[in-house]
């Protein structure tokens, strides 16, 4: 009870009021946007590699849920103000867990047959293209978000910031 305006942001229903609520849709709906359209955007208009391949629908998609799992977990990692080794665990994991699965998958279907290739070892992870979208599309998306937090700790930080 050192902090007691601490225990009344949950009675105050600081945390879930509409104005919050409708704010994290209108964010989502944001990212998913910018998502679909950038990713369509830049790998539609050039050869996917060196050797002239251009893109097919599997790897559109697996771009694009790339940046959904980094753009995710990097508004998770924005939120928190403290991190601890659990935290770091579950938020870098799951992105790693994202391209381990992606190995197995690659791994595993090029078992069955024979004319699909592995998406992450033969396909994306030689491509440039595939690392600076992730890197670009999962920076647009997050930075509507940096800005709104950056600017409500700084100018209107609620009790627990200031604690």
């Amino acid at each position: 009870m050192q902090f007691p305006a601490l225990y009344q942001q949950g009675p105050k229903n600081i945390f879930f009021d509409w104005c919050r609520i409708f704010g994290w849709m209108a964010n989502g709906l944001y990212s998913s946007l910018i998502i679909f359209f950038l990713t369509i955007n830049i790998v539609n208009v050039q050869p996917f590699r060196a050797g002239g391949q251009t893109i097919d629908m599997n790897l559109v998609g697996t771009i694009m849920f790339t940046t959904v799992i980094w753009t995710v977990n990097v508004q998770i990692a924005m939120k928190m103000s403290h991190f601890t080794w659990i935290q770091h665990l579950f938020v870098w994991g799951s992105i790693a867990t994202w391209y381990i699965f992606l190995l197995g998958y690659g791994f595993s279907y090029s078992l069955f047959s024979d004319s699909e290739c592995q998406i992450i070892v033969e396909a994306l992870a030689l491509a440039p293209i595939y690392w600076l979208s992730t890197l670009f599309i999962t920076t647009v998306c997050n930075l509507p978000y940096l800005t709104q937090i950056s600017y409500q700790r700084t100018f209107h930080p609620m009790d627990h910031h200031v604690v």
